[in-house]
């Protein structure tokens, strides 16, 4: 892959001059083939090495997931403040986890959610963190961490969450939130969502 374009597209996504946001981060870490720690973390809980496995990524504004080889190219040219991605992890053939993304540039606002899969390929659990980032530099923002165990038909059976200050990387009490944030603050992605999502990146040659 020809990179001489990578460190123009993460400044276009996070800001010259600013602190690369968690969505550039992953994307410089899928094109260098380095797995983040936190992602590393929450793989190994749900029993997939990142070093051992496969994955097939996609990339969408609205409704159409695209899969594609070369996905940070592919979100290079989404050209789009609002869009999502996933990548489906498999291990031998059998599906383990899916890595799902939502992005809104327009407010600075990231979603990722890790999904464990269980041995027929539906969501277990999940780990969800969204970030409330700052406009300006020098301020900080907020992030929200979520675990989640979720019954076979998807329906939430223990949850648990904190606020973290993004710049102190420390928890802190839960801050003062808008309208918005206080009503999307602890989204995760619905079942049938993923549950699609997961059936178009299985399908051999889907585009």
């Amino acid at each position: 892959m020809n990179g001489s374009w990578i460190l123009p597209f993460l400044w276009t996504i996070s800001g010259i001059g600013q602190v690369q946001t968690p969505f550039s981060r992953y994307v410089g870490s899928v094109a260098t083939h380095r797995p983040e720690q936190r992602f590393m973390r929450a793989a190994l809980a749900c029993g997939l090495d990142p070093n051992r496995g496969r994955a097939v990524y996609g990339a969408a504004v609205g409704d159409a997931l695209l899969r594609t080889p070369d996905f940070p190219k592919a979100v290079y040219n989404l050209e789009s403040d609002f869009f999502w991605t996933a990548a489906l992890w498999s291990k031998n053939g059998r599906p383990l986890l899916l890595d799902f993304w939502s992005v809104d540039d327009s407010v600075i606002v990231e979603t990722n959610a890790v999904v464990c899969l269980d041995k027929d390929g539906r969501p277990s659990g999940m780990q969800v963190t969204t970030w409330s980032l700052p406009v300006e530099p020098g301020s900080s923002g907020w992030s929200y961490v979520q675990s989640r165990s979720l019954n076979v038909g998807g329906k939430t059976i223990q949850r648990k969450g904190s606020f973290m200050d993004v710049g102190l990387n420390k928890a802190i009490p839960k801050p003062h939130l808008d309208s918005d944030e206080e009503k999307s603050y602890d989204w995760i992605p619905e079942q049938s969502t993923l549950r699609e999502v997961i059936r178009k990146l299985k399908e051999p040659g889907k585009k």
